[in-house]
C-alpha cells in the first residue's frame, strides 16, 4: 500500500503529521520511535475514525509516532503508575498488546490491537491462569499456525532449581 498524504493539524502547522487516515490504509516506514504510553482522549469525534478505538500518526523518526486510544478503554493519565496504559509488545505485523485499567479499583484488562483497522479487542480473562505482572506476558510464533501469534506468560518454576536455570 500507499503512503497516506500528510494531514494539516492547524495546532501543529502544515504537513507536520502523517495519520493511519481510515482502516486498511497504512504509511510504512522502515522503523518507527513509539512511546510506551500511548495519549488517551475522549473526545473521541475529532480524533478517530467512527467505529475504532485507536488511532496512530506516524511520523518520520526522530520524531515519535503516537498511539491515541478511546477514553472507553483506559482512563486519561494518572498520578498512579498502575494505572497508566501501557504498550507491551508490538508486532510488526501492525499487532500491539496494551495493558489498561479503567476506573481507580478496577482488575486490569489486556488489549490485542490492530493497528490496520483500529480496533481494539480485550482479551478474556483467565480465572485459572490470570495475568499478573504487565512485565511478563507478550507475543510469541503460534508453531502450530504460521504467520499467527499468541500471547503467552511467563511463569516462574516452582522449585529452588532456578539458580542453576539462570
Amino acid at each position: 500500500m500507499e503512503k497516506t498524504e500528510p494531514t494539516h493539524d492547524p495546532k501543529k502547522g502544515k504537513g507536520s503529521e502523517r495519520a493511519l487516515a481510515a482502516p486498511g490504509s497504512e504509511w510504512r516506514s522502515s522503523w518507527v520511535i513509539l512511546p510506551a504510553i500511548p495519549m488517551v482522549i475522549s473526545n473521541e469525534k475529532n480524533h478517530l475514525v467512527p467505529g475504532t478505538d485507536v488511532s496512530l500518526h506516524f511520523e518520520e523518526p526522530p520524531r515519535t509516532t503516537i498511539l491515541t486510544i478511546s477514553e472507553h478503554i483506559s482512563d486519561k493519565l494518572s498520578f498512579s503508575s498502575s494505572q497508566i496504559p501501557y504498550i507491551i509488545n508490538v508486532r510488526s505485523s501492525g499487532k500491539l498488546l496494551i495493558h489498561a485499567t479503567k476506573g481507580r479499583h478496577s482488575a486490569s484488562t489486556y488489549y490485542i490491537v490492530d493497528a490496520h483497522t483500529g480496533i481494539a479487542t480485550p482479551l478474556p480473562p483467565s480465572l485459572e491462569q490470570p495475568i499478573w505482572s504487565r512485565w511478563s506476558v507478550g507475543f510469541i510464533e503460534d508453531p502450530r499456525h504460521c504467520g499467527h501469534h499468541l500471547v503467552v506468560q511467563l511463569h516462574p518454576m516452582s522449585t529452588n532449581q532456578h539458580k542453576s536455570l539462570v
